[in-house]
C-alpha cells in the first residue's frame, strides 16, 4: 500500500472516530436533557400528590363554662369567646369529625389549618354558653357526652349533686343548627368514687380492674360501649361513631373492642397534632387533643398551637 493512500485511510478513520463520538454525546445530552425537563415537570405533581395523602389537624378539649375560671378544666364564656375569635383571627377553620372521617375515608378534602373543637363530659354549660359562642362566629364543635349522665342533675341514682348536664332535647337542637356534633365519652366508664356505693370497683376510666379477668374486662368494654351507642343514637338520630376516652386513658383491648363495635375515631389528651392520612383508618385512633385553660389568652393558645408538635398517627 501506498504512503498516500496510508495517510487518506488514517483520515477517514480519524473523521470517522470524531463523528462517532460527537453522535454518542449527542444523545446523551439529549437523554439528560430529557430527563431533566421530566423531573422538572413532574415533581411539583408528585410534590402535590404527597400533600393530598396527608393532612395536618389540630384539636382543642375544653370541658366547663362557668363565671369563674378555675385552672384547666373551667373556664370563663369571655375567655372561651376570646379563644374562638383569636383561632379565627389567626386563619384557622373548625372542622366536624364526620368532615375528618370523610377525608380519611373518600376523595373529600379539608381546609388548610383545620381544627376540631371538642367539649368533654356533657356539661349543661356546653349548651347555655359555649353553643351561642359558637353559633355567634359560626364555629364548628364536637361534644362528649357520658351516656349515664344525659340530662342529669345528681350523680346516676344517688341524691349526690353534680354539674348539670345537658339532656337530649338540648343536644338535639345543638346538632339540628348543622354546627354540633354530640358523641361519646363512654355510658359509664367515667365514675366517681366517692359518689358509688362500692370504692373498691369503681371505673373511673377505661383501665381494667384488678380483680378483671380478660374476658371480664371485654365484656365490660363491649357492654358499655354498645350501651353509649344505642342510648345516643336512639335519642338524637345521628350516627355514633367516636369516641373520647375519659382522662385520655386507653388500652390495646379497648382499641380492638372501640373498632369492634364502629368506633372509627378514638381521642386521647396527649398534647401534640395529629397526621391524617387518605385511606389510613389507623390515623384516626388515639388522635392527639390540646387541653386549653382559663389561664391561656386567646393569644397564647394560638402560640401553642404554632408551636405544637406534629406526630404520626399510624398505629
Amino acid at each position: 500500500m501506498s504512503k498516500k493512500l496510508q495517510v487518506i485511510l488514517l483520515i477517514l478513520s480519524l473523521t470517522l472516530l470524531i463523528g462517532v463520538c460527537f453522535f454518542i454525546n449527542a444523545i446523551v445530552n439529549q437523554d439528560q436533557a430529557g430527563e431533566e425537563a421530566t423531573l422538572d415537570s413532574i415533581e411539583p405533581e408528585v410534590i402535590e400528590s404527597q400533600e393530598k395523602l396527608t393532612h395536618r389537624l389540630q384539636v382543642i378539649n375544653y370541658h366547663h363554662l362557668a363565671n369563674e375560671g378555675d385552672g384547666t378544666l373551667v373556664i370563663t364564656k369571655e375567655r372561651f369567646k376570646e379563644h374562638m375569635q383569636a383561632l379565627k383571627e389567626a386563619g384557622y377553620n373548625t372542622v366536624s369529625t364526620s368532615e375528618i372521617i370523610a377525608y380519611v375515608e373518600t376523595e373529600a378534602t379539608l381546609p388548610e389549618q383545620a381544627i376540631l373543637i371538642t367539649f368533654d363530659d356533657g356539661y349543661l354549660s356546653n349548651y347555655e354558653l359555649a353553643y351561642p359562642v359558637l353559633k355567634e362566629l359560626s364555629m364548628k364543635a364536637t361534644f362528649f357526652a357520658i351516656g349515664v349522665s344525659v340530662g342529669k342533675t345528681q350523680y346516676k341514682n344517688t341524691e349526690n349533686p353534680i354539674i348539670p348536664h345537658y339532656n337530649y332535647e338540648q343536644a338535639k337542637e345543638m346538632i339540628d343548627s348543622g354546627l354540633i356534633e354530640v358523641q361519646t365519652h363512654t355510658y359509664d366508664l367515667h365514675q366517681y368514687g366517692p359518689y358509688e356505693s362500692d370504692e373498691d370497683n369503681v371505673r373511673p376510666d377505661v383501665n381494667p380492674l384488678p380483680s378483671d379477668s380478660e374476658e371480664d374486662y371485654f365484656r365490660v368494654l363491649r357492654n358499655d360501649f354498645q350501651m353509649a351507642i344505642s342510648a345516643l343514637e336512639s335519642n338524637l338520630e345521628n350516627e355514633v361513631n367516636v369516641l373520647a376516652y375519659p382522662k385520655g386513658e386507653y388500652t390495646d383491648i379497648s382499641e380492638l373492642v372501640a373498632e369492634e363495635v364502629g368506633l372509627v375515631m378514638t381521642l386521647t389528651t396527649k398534647p401534640a397534632d395529629t397526621t391524617l392520612i387518605k385511606g389510613g383508618s389507623q390515623s384516626m385512633r388515639l388522635m392527639n387533643r390540646y387541653t386549653a385553660s382559663h389561664e391561656m389568652s386567646g393569644e397564647d393558645l394560638v402560640h401553642l398551637l404554632e408551636e405544637g408538635t406534629t406526630v404520626n398517627q399510624i398505629r
